[in-house]
């Protein structure tokens, strides 16, 4: 099953789908779009090309899903919002442009033409940082913020980031359509996604301010999208994050509570489940969640994740 990430999706986020869909019309090969999403304004009128195309694939016979997680904002490498020649070389190469004045100039103008939104660089927030004294005065701050404290122009402190944290630093770009969000949620090939790394609130693998979806995506899209705003049933929000993920990638014997299969359980209170991560302060358990066993193993009971790591890696099996 070939992935697809709907790269350039700022640029021209349909030109990938098509290309995806090519694809997976020409192989034969069943196909995810994965973080399925129109990226900033100039793309939220777009929502209505993207269901004809995607629903017109449905019905041509096309084997494809999609995944979506539950915000508005994205997040990815600070750097990602630069030209793709900068990368070129690797990392010490990247550096070397940003370290170098001509360069760099010609880097600003190209992001200032392509990226038009008058309030771009306040929809950038950093998230992680690696270098202890930078991460301790700009994580969880915009990049407007930080230019403005700085007095420099906000690629001039863009730059600065990049370069004193060895392009390490993560970013949260503000940058979808909450009514698209929920457009793309309801079609019924899409499950939810978090699209996180695995973290943890506290420990080495903490992060200063990552994207909320760390901890919150499923519990938002049972209080938010199943709750309050309807979007589908709790049986089909369950059925989103269980057994349609497993059975689209043919993980055998995960995903439903059935006799012989792996007992992957959380149990919730479905009035109260709520997530409390939030942008500005994301390092934050769910509500709700009374007890979660991994393999028949409970790892949480009422808020206190337990000593035991029952967890294995889950891998493709063909049918």
């Amino acid at each position: 099953m070939p992935p697809s990430s709907t790269r350039s999706r700022s640029k021209g986020p349909f030109i990938t789908i098509d290309e995806t869909l090519a694809i997976c019309r020409r192989s034969g090969a069943r196909t995810q779009i994965s973080h399925l999403k129109t990226l900033w304004p100039r793309n939220w009128h777009k929502i209505a090309f993207l269901e004809k195309t995607l629903f017109a694939a449905r019905r041509e016979g096309l084997d494809f899903h999609a995944d979506r997680y539950p915000y508005v904002a994205s997040s990815t490498g600070l750097d990602s919002i630069l030209p793709n020649w900068a990368y070129a070389g690797g990392n010490a190469e990247e550096l070397r442009r940003l370290r170098d004045a001509e360069t760099c100039a010609k880097l600003e103008a190209e992001v200032a033409r392509k990226y038009t939104e008058p309030d771009f660089w306040a929809r950038i927030q950093v998230a992680g940082v690696t270098e202890p004294t930078l991460r301790a005065e700009i994580a969880g701050r915009n990049l407007q913020e930080i230019a403005d404290a700085w007095h420099v122009r906000p690629f001039e402190a863009f730059r600065r980031i990049c370069i004193e944290d060895e392009l390490r630093t993560t970013g949260v770009f503000f940058t979808m359509s909450e009514e698209n969000l929920e457009t793309i949620l309801a079609w019924d090939f899409v499950m939810v996604a978090s699209d996180a790394t695995a973290r943890n609130i506290t420990g080495p693998t903490r992060v200063a301010a990552p994207h909320p979806r760390t901890f919150g995506t499923f519990p938002r899209v049972l209080a938010k999208y199943v709750r309050e705003r309807k979007i589908f049933s709790l049986e089909e929000a369950v059925r989103r994050m269980t057994s349609m993920p497993a059975q689209t990638f043919h993980i055998r014997d995960r995903g439903t509570i059935t006799p012989g299969a792996f007992a992957d359980l959380v149990l919730f209170d479905a009035a109260a489940v709520s997530d409390r991560a939030t942008f500005a302060d994301p390092n934050q358990f769910a509500t709700g969640v009374a007890r979660v066993y991994v393999n028949g193993v409970p790892v949480v009971e009422n808020g206190v994740v337990l000593p035991a790591r029952p967890g294995r890696v889950l891998r493709h099996q063909a049918n």
